[in-house]
């Protein structure tokens, strides 16, 4: 979850100084998907 928190924070940081334009609240549903792929894990 750290990993993907960081890289929303750098794309946060790339809108900022224009470098690049990326649709951040696009990327906010995947910091639940290590939760996700954690408890399927833990079924099998």
């Amino acid at each position: 979850m750290s990993l993907v928190g960081s890289a929303v924070l750098m794309l946060i940081a790339f809108n900022m100084w224009d470098i690049r334009q990326f649709k951040v609240a696009n990327f906010i549903p995947a910091a639940f998907m290590p939760l996700v792929f954690s408890l399927f894990q833990g079924l099998i």
